[in-house]
Parts: C-alpha cells; structure tokens; sequence
C-alpha cells in the first residue's frame, strides 16, 4: 500500500505536471493523489488518465466525472450509506470502512481523501474535515 508521502514524492515534479496540464497549481490534484493510493498506480498514471478522460481542467468536474476515470481503469465507484463516521478523524474507526478501498468526499465535496483498509492516506488524515459522501472502489 503506498503513503501519502510516497505519492507526493511522486507528484513533486511539478514542472512536468504543469507541461501536461497547464491549470496545474497544488491543487486540483487530490482525486488523483486519491486514485493512486486506493489503486495502488503510480501518480502519472492517475494524472494521464483524469487528463485522457476529462481533459485538461483537474479541480472543476463532479464526481460523477471522476467516476469515469475510475470506470476507464476497470474500476466503479459504488455509494456507501453504512458508516457513522463524521469527519477524517473518525475514518479510521469506523467499523465498516476498516475493510476495503474508499474515496471519501470532504469539505462539501471539495477534496477527495483516500481510505485503504481502515488507514487515511492524505494530507488531511487526523484533521476535523466532514465527510460529504463516501464511495466503495470495486473492479467492475
């Protein structure tokens, strides 16, 4: 399973990040940082295909966007109503998400965290971020 901090060594090149997607800050990113991790890919591979899939504009789709760049990886994003937890604090102790790959929606679904077997893999972890909606990740 890789870590935050793997993928952000991943994604440090930014120059190379602002050659393939011109609207690239250090934003705009976190679904791919999210797809990575819960995937298990390499960073690139998540940028080229949000890119291949949406174009050229990271930060301004829906999810039902992003659920396309999922689904062209062999992957689904299924809606999960089964947990208790509130906010990213409370992710790992839900007794439902310990199992399993998840892309969490927070900040009224403005940022996109990563839960992989229980464990939150995002700048965020340990933060009081609410939780927007979560989606169960399985092969298609």
């Amino acid at each position: 399973m890789k870590t935050y901090e793997d993928i952000r060594v991943q994604a440090s090149h930014v120059d190379h990040l602002r050659e393939i997607m011109p609207s690239y800050q250090d934003s705009g990113v976190c679904t791919a940082v999210a797809m990575a991790a819960t995937l298990d890919i390499d960073f690139d591979m998540a940028i080229y295909t949000i890119q291949d899939t949406l174009g050229n504009r990271p930060g301004t789709f829906g999810w039902n966007a992003y659920g396309r760049c999922f689904e062209a990886l062999g992957y689904r994003l299924i809606p999960v109503r089964e947990y208790t937890a509130k906010t990213v604090t409370t992710l790992e102790r839900d007794p439902f998400l310990r199992k399993g790959r998840f892309v969490v929606s927070v900040s009224q679904g403005r940022h996109a965290v990563a839960l992989v077997d229980g464990k939150v893999i995002d700048w965020s972890e340990g933060r009081r971020h609410r939780i927007h909606r979560i989606w169960k990740i399985e092969e298609a």
